[in-house]
């Protein structure tokens, strides 16, 4: 697939590594210059997020707020001069549910589809491709972009439609931040902390919470997302 990637930040950067591994032809932008790992590897860099958009079938967007999402998608140059029918923007950033709504009306004006996906995992699960994914949009636009996220995480949900992916971001932000406030419990809470505790022993003491499932995975000596040897030979 013919994907575009404009944001090549601390999260962006490996991301759109996993995609370059997954065999798709990969057009970048950002702010700066391409790293030369992903252009040696056969990114393509464009001149503009307009350029990404006109030679790719699906364009992600991985930048700090809201303010940039919009300048990425319609400022001179932008996202929306290139697109043209049947194109899907994807936004990965974590920024406003209303403005995410508004944005998406805009796209959708132009006969595209918008999916906003933010993610939880931090720089960790950026790198490790175990990011949980949070997406709000149309089904179908959806289907055909799970096999990009799959390089990307490995829960990836479909929560609603445009701006609820976004909303569910918030509320587990949130809801994360409110208990560490108050010192509040939340289910599992001494679980978790029992992981990051396997997690500091192995050096990962400034890990963010996505090394959660590396620990598990290496208690259970399996990677999340393989079949077992069971379920291979019954398949």
């Amino acid at each position: 697939m013919k994907v575009g990637f404009i944001g090549l930040g601390i999260m962006g950067r490996p991301m759109a590594g996993h995609l370059l591994a997954g065999g798709h032809e990969l057009f970048v932008f950002s702010n700066k210059p391409a790293p030369q790992e992903l252009l040696a590897k056969g990114a393509v860099q464009a001149k503009s997020a307009k350029e990404v958009a006109k030679a790719a079938e699906v364009i992600i967007a991985m930048v700090p707020d809201t303010p940039n999402v919009e300048a990425v998608l319609f400022a001179p140059g932008g996202v929306a001069e290139g697109l043209s029918p049947g194109k899907i923007f994807v936004d990965m950033s974590s920024i406003s549910p209303l403005e995410t709504k508004k944005f998406a009306r805009r796209v959708n004006d132009l006969d595209c589809e918008y999916l906003d996906a933010p993610v939880s995992g931090g720089e960790v699960g950026a790198k490790n491709a175990t990011l949980t994914i949070m997406c709000g949009g149309n089904q179908a636009a959806f289907d055909k972009v799970k096999p990009l996220f799959e390089l990307m995480g490995k829960n990836i949900t479909l929560v609603g439609g445009n701006g609820d992916g976004q909303t569910c971001k918030v509320a587990l932000s949130l809801a994360l931040a409110g208990a560490r406030v108050l010192g509040l419990s939340l289910p599992n809470t001494a679980t978790c902390q029992e992981l990051f505790n396997a997690c500091a022993a192995r050096g990962g003491a400034k890990w963010d919470h996505s090394a959660m499932v590396r620990a598990l995975e290496l208690l259970a000596n399996h990677e999340v997302g393989q079949k077992s040897d069971k379920r291979e030979a019954a398949d």
